[in-house]
């Protein structure tokens, strides 16, 4: 295979992951027909191995390849500092309401990474900054995100992790249902639907120029904690996390404008 011909199948699988979200091998094969399942295995590695893509299971999406321009490294920069500047609210929440409390920022379209955090001593935390994961459908800072997402991504996000959930009832419709819903309300409850030790509330952090969330806030609680709130106590801890998103947003705002 010629190194013309490769680039020209690597711009063609690309553009296909990046329009799709996240595609398997037989979808990539349907669109090079000319190219052997050999010859497009070892191209997939390759782009794998480079970073421009990756493998979950059977489904490829686009990777997240660290940038080294200064521009990437300006941008760094900034949100760090923006992170830093959030980091006294955060604990003020936790001060207040006894539960671990983080932010998440998304790395690409069906993936994202832990921001920063405020662990408490009594609730349940959360992991390091920069863990990655993907976003899980039942996910309630991935739900989040995805509420925002085209209603395709949000159908291919679906099938691709749907059974990485403790929910034992979870249909498409059900999964929909809730993402125009939590878009709506302005916030997501998790009630243990991935881990059946946590559960949690978040809602969104908006930033001047995203079209969706920038930024996922929210806290974590021990599973159980939801299930015995009562309706108006649940309302004034969903409350809490919407004033803290808004007040995170005001900060966005700001640094945008600094």
């Amino acid at each position: 295979m010629s190194e013309i011909m490769a680039l020209r199948r690597s711009f063609t699988i690309l553009g296909l992951i990046e329009n799709e979200g996240a595609v398997r091998f037989k979808r990539i094969s349907e669109e090079i027909p000319e190219a052997s399942n050999s010859t497009l295995s070892r191209l997939l590695t390759s782009l794998t191995e480079l970073g421009a893509i990756e493998k979950h299971g059977r489904m490829y999406t686009i990777g997240r390849i660290p940038g080294n321009s200064p521009s990437d490294h300006e941008k760094e920069i900034r949100e760090q500092k923006l992170l830093e500047h959030m980091l006294p609210v955060l604990k003020s929440f936790t001060h207040d309401t006894g539960f671990s409390c983080g932010i998440f920022a998304p790395l690409n379209r069906i993936t994202m990474k832990i921001a920063c955090k405020v662990d408490s001593r009594i609730g349940t935390g959360f992991s390091h900054p920069g863990f990655e994961r993907p976003m899980l459908p039942t996910h309630g800072f991935a739900q989040m995100f995805l509420a925002w997402k085209p209603v395709e991504l949000q159908k291919t996000v679906y099938h691709l992790w749907r059974d990485y959930n403790s929910a034992k009832t979870f249909t498409m419709k059900s999964y929909l249902d809730k993402l125009k819903r939590i878009r709506k309300d302005g916030y997501c409850i998790e009630n243990a639907e991935v881990n059946l030790r946590i559960d949690r509330i978040t809602a969104p952090v908006f930033s001047p120029k995203h079209a969706g969330p920038r930024f996922v806030f929210g806290f974590n609680a021990p599973a159980g904690v939801i299930a015995m709130t009562n309706k108006s106590e649940l309302a004034e801890r969903s409350g809490a996390v919407r004033k803290t998103a808004e007040e995170l947003t005001r900060l966005c705002g700001i640094h945008h404008q600094s």
